[in-house]
């Protein structure tokens, strides 16, 4: 195995409750891609799991994520636990700017949705996943809060903090599942769509959260979180 250096040293978070069959296959899966495409990565798995009864809050645990992790990590995968990775498209190599990968889909059918979707799998260096003050903790149940980090990367490149950010061909197998709950119409209008959105007030800086315990495995750390 190569020395680790900046570039290969990976952490990818997942956010995850209530999809045990789903986190087996994807515990499987990940390191088997991994060890086959990228045997020049060292990489970690870290499983954010949402202990307490409030909605769902995908974002904000990839927050905590990275926050628990930002020491020893040089770069991050921010990964949906039901999204596994076919073949070589999916490409893990560090970012030099912020990259959407999870772009070909099983569920929409290996097609974008939409243009503004920066969301399953993306990959940030440590630097500009700082720059953007990740992820905005405010969405709570089902959707918004990758168009709201699309608003933020926009923001970093319109500011000349990153020189832009792009898209890679991942294509990936989608595990069935019901979403927790209809999508909230406040989270789709909450992220501005221009220019001005102001996102250094709230995000990173922001984030509370209990620390409840950590686990340690063979294949994962599991930390089991209140928000």
């Amino acid at each position: 195995m190569k020395a680790l250096n900046e570039e290969n040293n990976l952490t990818i978070v997942a956010p995850y409750r209530d999809r045990r069959e789903h986190l087996k296959v994807f515990l499987e899966e990940i390191p088997a891609h991994l060890a086959k495409y990228h045997p020049d990565i060292s990489f970690k798995i870290v499983i954010v799991e949402q202990v307490d009864h409030k909605k769902f809050n995908r974002a904000k645990l990839l927050n905590i994520g990275f926050d628990l992790h930002k020491l020893e990590a040089t770069y991050f995968a921010f990964h949906d636990v039901d999204l596994i990775p076919e073949d070589s498209s999916c490409d893990y190599s560090f970012p030099l700017i912020p990259i959407h990968l999870a772009t070909h889909c099983q569920q929409a059918e290996y097609q974008l949705p939409h243009y503004s979707i920066f969301g399953g799998v993306v990959l940030f260096n440590k630097k500009d996943f700082s720059l953007a003050n990740g992820y905005s903790n405010e969405y709570w149940g089902w959707g918004g809060e990758d168009d709201d980090l699309m608003q933020r990367v926009k923001r970093l490149q319109s500011e000349g903090l990153i020189s832009g950010w792009g898209r890679k061909p991942g294509r990936y197998s989608s595990l069935p599942h019901k979403h927790d709950g209809e999508c909230s119409p406040e989270n789709w209008n909450r992220y501005k769509s221009d220019l001005s959105y102001g996102f250094k007030v709230e995000g990173l800086n922001s984030i509370d959260y209990t620390l409840e315990d950590t686990q340690d495995y063979p294949t994962h750390t599991l930390h089991k979180v209140k928000l």
